[in-house]
C-alpha cells in the first residue's frame, strides 16, 4: 500500500516538473521585457475565420500574423470572439487591438486608429446567381453599380438579409425603409456571419438577391466545393472602396501600440503584402474590378 502511495506521489511530482519545464521553455522564448498585445478576431469568414477546417486562414488572420512577425519583440495573444463582445471590451477601455475595422465617428470615441489605412476593400453590395444577372442588366448604372430602389419598384425579385447585421448605410437604410412595408419581398433571419443560409436560399430559388462582400462568395465556393455560380454587383450610392484600419482601445496603451503599427504601415512594401492577403480571397472578376478601380484612383 505504501509502495503504491509512493509511486502515485512520484507521478504527481513528475507532472508538476513537466508543467514547470514547459512554462520555463515558453518564458525562455519570450523576452522578459516583451509587452503583451491582445488581438481581437471577429468571426466573419473569410476576413477572420475563428473555427472549422479553415480556422486562421482568413485574410485578416493572415494580416494579423504578418504584423506579429514584424513586431517580434512583443508577446502576441489572439482573442477570437463575436463583434458585440469585442466592441464592449473596446468601450470598457480594455487593452485590445484588431485588424479590419472601419472608421466611424461613433467608434472614434473609444478607438485609436492607425494614421493611415492598411488597405482598401470593395464595399458590401448585392450577390446574385449568374443566371439572375440578365434580369438586372437594365438597372446597372454607367459606373457598374445597381439601383436598389428601381429593382424593388420595377421587378418582383426577392431580397434576403441577415437580421441585425450592418451592411452599409445605403443597404441598411434600404432594408429599414422597405422590409416592413413589403414583407413578401424580404426574407430575414438572425444568422451568424459565417452562416451560408442566404447562399443556399439563392441556389434553391427562395430568394433572388442577398447582400454581402465579394470575398464571401469565394468562401462559400471553397467550403461547398462548388463552381463560381454567384456574382457581386456594387450598389449605387456606395463608395468604390472602404478603407480598413488597425485600431486599439482609446487609452495611452492603445495609442502606444497604434504608433508602433504606424512604423510598419509607413513602409509601402508592407502595404503591398497586406493587400495580397485580401486579393487572394477575391474571385477573378472581383480582382479585375479592384484593379480597374485602383488604377483609376477612385
Amino acid at each position: 500500500m505504501r509502495l503504491v502511495q509512493m509511486i502515485s506521489k512520484l507521478i504527481r511530482i513528475k507532472k508538476l516538473l513537466n508543467s514547470f519545464f514547459l512554462t520555463a521553455l515558453f518564458l525562455w522564448n519570450v523576452p522578459a521585457w516583451a509587452e503583451e498585445i491582445k488581438w481581437a478576431h471577429v468571426d466573419h469568414p473569410p476576413m477572420f475565420i475563428n473555427s472549422g477546417l479553415y480556422a486562421g486562414s482568413g485574410f485578416a488572420d493572415q494580416q494579423t500574423k504578418f504584423m506579429q512577425q514584424k513586431l517580434k519583440d512583443q508577446q502576441h495573444i489572439d482573442v477570437p470572439s463575436d463583434f458585440v463582445t469585442i466592441m464592449r471590451h473596446f468601450v470598457q477601455k480594455d487593452d485590445l487591438c484588431t485588424f479590419g475595422i472601419f472608421k466611424t465617428r461613433e467608434r472614434e470615441n473609444f478607438l485609436h486608429y492607425t494614421s493611415v489605412p492598411y488597405g482598401k476593400l470593395l464595399p458590401s453590395g448585392i450577390i446574385v446567381e449568374k443566371q439572375t444577372q440578365e434580369k438586372l442588366s437594365a438597372f446597372i448604372e454607367p459606373d457598374g453599380s445597381i439601383d436598389l430602389n428601381r429593382i424593388l419598384s420595377e421587378t418582383e425579385l426577392r431580397f434576403g438579409f441577415n437580421k441585425g447585421r450592418r451592411y452599409s448605410s445605403v443597404i441598411d437604410d434600404f432594408v429599414l425603409l422597405n422590409a416592413d412595408y413589403a414583407p413578401e419581398r424580404f426574407w430575414n433571419r438572425e444568422l451568424k456571419p459565417s452562416d451560408s443560409k442566404n447562399f443556399k436560399l439563392l441556389k434553391g430559388g427562395r430568394i433572388d438577391i442577398t447582400f454581402g462582400y465579394p470575398y464571401e462568395i469565394s468562401f462559400y465556393n471553397m467550403v461547398q466545393g462548388v463552381q463560381n455560380d454567384f456574382i457581386y454587383i456594387p450598389v449605387k450610392g456606395m463608395p468604390k472602396f472602404v478603407d480598413v484600419y488597425i485600431a486599439c482601445s482609446k487609452t495611452d496603451w492603445g495609442m502606444k501600440q497604434v504608433n508602433l503599427f504606424n512604423t510598419v504601415l509607413f513602409n509601402k512594401e508592407n502595404l503591398v503584402s497586406l493587400e495580397k492577403f485580401y486579393l487572394n480571397w477575391l474571385g477573378e472578376e472581383e480582382q479585375n474590378l479592384f484593379h480597374i478601380l485602383t488604377k483609376k484612383g477612385l
